[in-house]
């Protein structure tokens, strides 16, 4: 028995194909790609037979699509609903075709006087998409099931259901559309209880289990709950089903919440195609926590898809936490985590904020083995996203290349948000071959004040144009971008970037000729615009750039491309931008890149740097509209910023955590009231901030690892535990921090008042690396030092 509290459910309709295509008619025109009935397709596979519908070029024969015809083409059927409040409608499909809205397959709900016309996507008065995005990316049949939006009914009821197929001549893969086993039923259902609920596929359904993920969402679709309920999914188990899309929504107080039940590992959604493994439509307050979708085969386009039901219904108070994702980067366009609208990506474009998505979280998550990490889209300006925060993921496995194919490719991309939040990200591994590729991309950010964009802690690289035969000028490399609304309609914007690493960006060119055009570059602010009030703080950033291929072209630690002398502020302090790119005759590299008469439009502040290029030949420490300059002090009395900037080698750490090993830079910042710790979490000097990501002080050389307040720590190498020593006892309490190599917090204690010693226990589970021991005083003195496990 399921936890229905439901009346029986009744079959409406029900097509097998068998005897051709029974009760549907076919609308083919003069179509080169038409609907037929036979056994080219197979049998889908939830009922016995041997036939199918589907899409033939030639008449029936074989189940294959002309990709150099564009048709489209219809087969629909009249179905006579009985009484009923929960209608839906369940098939059997496949159609590898194209995504991006190219060659799929739709499912319409229309008027019994709408007859749809070969050639043309149905349209008008009454014609309600039930799959909103194109059915894509499946070669073998799968199973899914659907919500007929039709409301309740008292009585017989007659609807006409339509699947269309499209694709147009670009390009496209077999095979295209079949569909069998369609099939309408008909309940009255009550709201589930609130309560817990276990999602067991060892167990048989009851009361209180579901032996299904899929199972779980569909009785969630057929009527809201009726209060929070929890499905707590069995540890370790794989669910191999094809999802519906999740409609149902929760309350501030009462959500709906899917997560791992019991220890061992994550439970798996298993996808060989669709587009999406987890699909939630227009809902709110759920949570997924401690599910993993994982790709067979191709896998689906998305691993867990965000998208509203309609251009007035986002969502609201989404949470994804806890969960790996693994998808498949051959796939074109796959993507870990989507969040959107707009019509090319599965709904409405927002026509209010109630179509916009609001207050979703995106948390401690794994991204593998897709084209793109994690994409955050509005297809409107006008009704931008707004807070979504995307925190703790690690997108890419460590391994180059990991994220990305030949198109575009990203670790997040964020469109048309305000009060966005990125922080603690590692992004990593992403590469392409015939597009730009970028490790965080932003456009067109909105707001200020409490709702200004907070871009910081994230650590970035490997980031690389993967094509050594390319001599194309057309794909650049960058690590991230910042780009603000502009115009004169648009809002003031603040964005706020600061403790952020990035390094190990990498450009293969094989070009025959010297380009001056910007192919790497480190950080980039597109523009500030000259309408409005745009404010970009770039605050405490280490940013490295230097590729050994780089001796034809030219690139950019950080680049501003605003051309506006007016009407925004840039403030620019605390930061590390280093070039290390060697000497270069035609091509150049830079530290500092303005498209402007000066570092950026009257008013901004630039000071407290330290620019560094390893080799002058080819080295242009700034660049104007008007000039390049050389050295720091040119710079300076040209611009009348950077008063206190430096121009020494900090001696990066070769690997994360970045740290200088160059004692002039050590607390050479000024004190900014917005950035209170550093990227590690360590707090900053309230008086003599570092420059840079980091806090940092430099080590002697002395042996044992001994630091200037008389830190020891060993073995080194550590295994199971770290003993800590101190020559002399503190009057205060302190605080030991080790961070690996990521940077990440992996252990803290608290050395209490007038103890020399303390022991960090259970460290034996660590991976094998490099780790950085920290030590903070009560007044705020900091020590680091490198450790090996």
């Amino acid at each position: 028995m399921l936890p229905l509290a439901s009346h029986a459910q009744t079959t409406a309709f029900g097509e097998s194909f068998e005897g051709g295509l029974g009760s549907f008619i076919p609308v083919n025109g003069t179509q080169v790609n038409q609907w037929h009935a036979g056994r080219a397709a197979g049998n889908g596979g939830s009922e016995p037979g041997s036939q199918a519908a589907y899409i033939s070029n030639n008449g029936g024969t074989g189940h294959a699509y002309d990709t150099n015809a564009t048709s489209i083409a219809h087969l629909y059927s009249d179905v006579t609903l009985p009484a009923g409040n929960v209608f839906e409608l369940s098939f059997d499909w496949q159609n590898q075709g194209e995504p991006g809205e190219r060659d799929y397959l739709k499912v319409y709900l229309v008027p019994t006087s709408f007859t749809p016309t070969a050639g043309a996507l149905p349209a008008g008065s009454g014609v309600v998409p039930i799959t909103p995005l194109g059915l894509c990316q499946r070669t073998g049949f799968g199973h899914l099931t659907l919500p007929l939006p039709v409301g309740a009914t008292t009585g017989p009821t007659t609807v006409r259901l339509v699947f269309t197929w499209a694709n147009n001549i670009i390009t496209g893969t077999q095979p295209p559309a079949a569909i069998d086993n369609v099939t309408v039923t008909a309940q009255t259902a009550l709201p589930l209880p609130a309560g817990t609920y276990t999602v067991d596929n060892s167990q048989p359904a009851s009361a209180t289990n579901f032996s299904s993920l899929a199972a779980a969402i569909q009785r969630l679709n057929q009527a809201p709950p009726a209060g929070a309920v929890t499905f707590e999914v069995a540890a370790g188990q794989t669910f191999a089903q094809e999802l519906p899309p999740l409609l149902a929504s929760g309350t501030p107080t009462q959500r709906i919440v899917f997560r791992k039940a019991g220890s061992g590992a994550n439970p798996v959604v298993l996808s060989n195609g669709g587009p999406a493994a987890i699909d939630v439509v227009g809902s709110d307050f759920v949570t997924f926590d401690g599910i993993d979708v994982r790709a067979v085969g191709p896998g689906p386009v998305c691993g867990y898809r965000v998208r509203g039901a309609s251009a007035t219904d986002g969502t609201r108070g989404i949470v994804v936490r806890n969960a790996a994702i693994t998808l498949n980067r051959a796939t074109p366009g796959s993507v870990g985590l989507l969040q959107a609208t707009g019509t090319s990506l599965g709904t409405a474009a927002p026509t209010d904020s109630l179509g916009t998505h609001r207050n979703n979280r995106y948390l401690d998550l794994t991204i593998s083995n897709a084209v793109g990490g994690l994409w955050l889209v509005s297809s409107s300006s006008t009704y931008p996203d707004n807070k979504t925060e995307v925190a703790n993921v690690a997108v890419g496995n460590g391994t180059p290349g990991d994220i990305g194919n030949t198109g575009l490719t990203y670790g997040i991309r964020a469109e048309n948000q305000r009060q966005l939040s990125v922080h603690d990200n590692v992004i990593r591994g992403v590469q392409a071959s015939a597009a730009s590729v970028y490790g965080l991309y932003t456009l067109a950010l909105q707001g200020s004040g409490a709702a200004a964009c907070r871009i910081y802690n994230n650590r970035i690289s490997d980031i690389r144009f993967n094509n050594p035969t390319s001599g194309s000028t057309a794909f650049s490399v960058n690590g991230m971008v910042l780009d603000p609304l502009t115009g004169t309609t648009a809002g003031s914007t603040t964005i706020y970037c600061y403790n952020n690493e990035i390094n190990d960006l990498r450009r293969d060119y094989a070009g025959t000729t010297t380009t001056p055009s910007r192919l790497l570059r480190g950080l980039q602010i597109t523009t500030l615009g000259n309408a409005n009030n745009n404010q970009i703080m770039v605050w405490h950033n280490t940013v490295a750039v230097g590729d050994p291929a780089a001796a034809a072209f030219s690139n950019v630690t950080l680049e501003f491309a605003g051309s506006a002398t007016s009407g925004g502020l840039l403030d620019v302090r605390n930061n590390i931008f280093v070039n290390t790119t060697a000497s270069q005759s035609a091509g150049k590299h830079y530290a500092y890149f303005a498209l402007n008469p000066s570092a950026g439009p009257v008013g901004s502040t630039v000071d407290y740097n330290n620019l560094y290029l390893t080799d002058a030949n080819g080295g242009i420490l700034a660049h104007t509209t008007t000039a390049d300059y050389t050295s720091l002090a040119d710079w300076r009395a040209a611009s009348g910023q950077e008063v206190h900037s430096l121009s020494v080698d900090p001696r990066l750490a070769t690997t994360s955590p970045l740290l200088p090993g160059n004692p002039a830079l050590d607390n050479q910042g000024t004190p900014l009231a917005g950035v209170a710790t550093d990227l590690a979490g360590t707090p900053r000097n309230r008086t003599a901030p570092d420059m840079g990501a980091y806090e940092f002080t430099v080590l002697s050389n002395r042996l044992p690892r001994r630091a200037q307040l008389g830190l020891t720590a060993y073995p080194v190498p550590f295994t199971q535990a770290l003993t800590v020593r101190l020559t002399q006892a503190l009057p205060a309490a302190a605080t030991l921090q080790l961070v690996d190599a990521l940077g990440r917090l992996v252990c803290q204690a608290s050395l209490p008042a007038h103890s020399t010693q303390l022991t960090l226990p259970g460290l034996a589970a660590l991976p094998s690396g490099a780790y950085v021991l920290r030590f903070i005083t009560a007044d705020g003195q900091q020590q680091a030092l490198p450790l090996l496990h």
